[in-house]
C-alpha cells in the first residue's frame, strides 16, 4: 500500500523535526508523496528544500504549495498541525489568562478556551474542506486544545484522532525509574488530553507501583512526586501539578516561540542542509513518540499500539490505549481504574462537556458554566472572565456548530 501524507501548518519551523524523525524510520517506506501546505512563502520554501534533501532516497516526491484544496488533492493522511492565528493568537490568549490572575497554558484553564472559541469557526472550515477534498483520509491531529479540536472536527465528518507523546513519555520514565525496559511494563491509560493517568503498572502480573514509590524516593517524576502518586494509586501526566496550588507555568511562552522561530528560519539559510542548531531548544518530542509513530501505523497493516485521543458521537473526545493500522483503529480495554482516579476523570469529562458546549455557543451561561467546571479555577470568581471572554466571541462572530 502507498501513501500520499499532506501536512497543514508545513511552513512551521517544528516542520523540520517532523522531517528528521521521518527520516529517522526510512519514510516510512510506504510513503510516496509528502506536500507541505503553508501561509508563509518564503519559509514554506525553506522547510520544502530541507525536506527534499532529507527525506531523498526515502520520499519519492516532496512538493509545497500556498493552496490548500491543492495541497489535500489525494491525500490519504493529514497532518493537521495548523496554528490559528498564528503566535500572536496565542499570544493573545495568554495575556487575557494573565490578565485576570490565572493559569496560561494553551491547553487547559481559560486560556485554552479562549483558543478554542477563536479557532471553533476556523476548524469548522476546514472541516468542510476536507470531507468535500479528500473524504476517506485519515486526519492526525495535533491542535491544541486537542481534545476539543478533534471533537469539533470530528462533528464536521472528519476521520481524526489526536495524538501527544505525553502518555509515552511518562510511562518511559516510570521504566527508567523502575531500572526496566519499557518493553517490559505493563501499564492501563485513561484521560482526556494533557489529563490521564497511567494506573495498573506491572511486571508479569505483579503490581510495581510500591517499587517506583521506593525508587523514587524524594525525586518526581515530570514533577509529580511521590506523595501524590501514592494519594492517587497511580501516575499522573505532569499537568496534574496545576492542580495542585502553588504551582503556575512560567509565562510569554508564545513570546520565547516567535523568537525561536525566527531564529531557526535564520540559522537554516546560514547551516543548509544541517539542521539549525536551535532546533535543539525546544523539546519536540510529539515527533519522535506520537506523530511519526501514528504515519507508521497509519501506512502499515501491521496494527501498532499507541495512545491516541478518539472523537466519541454526543460526547468528549478521550485518549485511550489503541492498536492503529491502516486499515482500523481499535480501543484496547484494560482493568478500569480505581475509584480515585474515575472521580477526576469524570470531573475532567464534566468540565469537557460544558467546555464544548460554550464552544458552540459561546454566550454569558454556557460560558461562565464552563469556566465554574474548570478544576483549575477552584475559587476563583470566574464572573469577569465569563463577561469578557463572551464580549471577545461577539466581537469574533460566534461559531456554527452543535454539540449535545
Amino acid at each position: 500500500m502507498t501513501a500520499r501524507l499532506t501536512v497543514l501548518g508545513g511552513s512551521s519551523p517544528s516542520t523540520l523535526a517532523l522531517i528528521n524523525g521521518l527520516a529517522a524510520v526510512g519514510g516510512p517506506p510506504s510513503l510516496a508523496e509528502l506536500t507541505l501546505h503553508g501561509r508563509d512563502a518564503d519559509h514554506l520554501g525553506a522547510v520544502e528544500r530541507y525536506a527534499r534533501t532529507r527525506l531523498a532516497g526515502l520520499v519519492p516526491k516532496v512538493r509545497s504549495t500556498l493552496r490548500l484544496a491543492e495541497a489535500l488533492e489525494g491525500a490519504t493522511l493529514v497532518l493537521h498541525q495548523i496554528r490559528y492565528g498564528g503566535l500572536e493568537g496565542r499570544s493573545d490568549d495568554e495575556a487575557f489568562a494573565e490578565a485576570f490572575g490565572v493559569d496560561a497554558d494553551e491547553t487547559l484553564g481559560p486560556s485554552a478556551l479562549r483558543c478554542a472559541v477563536r479557532i471553533a469557526p476556523a476548524l469548522m472550515r476546514l472541516g468542510r474542506v476536507l470531507t468535500q477534498t479528500c473524504p476517506d483520509a485519515r486526519v492526525i491531529n495535533l491542535v491544541n486544545p486537542l481534545s476539543v479540536s478533534t471533537a469539533i472536527l470530528a462533528a464536521s465528518g472528519v476521520h481524526c484522532l489526536g495524538v501527544c507523546e505525553l502518555p509515552l513519555v511518562t510511562a518511559q520514565l516510570a521504566a527508567r525509574v523502575l531500572g526496566v525496559p519499557l518493553a517490559s511494563l505493563e501499564w492501563a491509560y485513561d484521560g482526556l488530553n494533557h489529563r490521564g493517568f497511567i494506573h495498573d503498572l506491572t511486571i508479569e502480573r505483579d503490581d510495581q507501583l510500591p517499587r517506583l514509590l521506593e525508587r523514587l524516593g524524594g525525586e518526581t517524576i515530570n514533577g509529580i512526586a511521590g506523595d501524590v502518586i501514592e494519594e492517587l494509586g497511580a501516575l499522573p501526566l505532569k499537568y496534574f501539578r496545576l492542580l495542585r496550588s502553588g504551582h503556575r507555568p512560567a509565562g510569554g511562552r508564545a513570546s520565547f516561540l516567535m523568537q525561536l522561530g525566527a531564529d531557526i528560519f535564520r540559522e537554516l539559510q546560514e547551516s543548509y542542509p544541517a539542521a539549525p542548531p536551535s532546533l535543539a531548544r525546544r523539546d519536540v518530542r510529539w515527533y519522535p513518540d506520537a506523530v511519526v509513530p501514528a504515519i507508521v501505523a497509519f501506512t502499515s497493516s501491521a496494527p501498532r499500539r499507541m495512545v491516541v485521543t478518539l472523537p466519541h458521537a454526543r460526547d468528549v473526545a478521550v485518549e485511550v490505549q489503541a492498536d492503529v493500522c491502516a486499515t482500523a483503529i481499535e480501543p484496547v480495554p484494560g482493568p478500569p481504574p480505581n475509584r480515585r482516579v474515575s472521580a477526576w476523570l469524570d470531573r475532567f469529562a464534566h468540565h469537557e462537556r460544558a467546555v464544548l458546549r460554550a464552544v458552540a455557543a459561546p454566550e454569558i451561561d454556557a460560558l461562565t458554566a464552563a469556566l465554574a467546571a474548570d478544576p483549575l479555577l477552584v475559587n476563583v470568581d470566574v464572573m469577569p472572565l465569563a463577561r469578557a471572554l463572551c464580549r471577545y466571541a461577539r466581537q469574533e462572530g460566534a461559531p456554527s456548530w452543535a454539540f449535545a
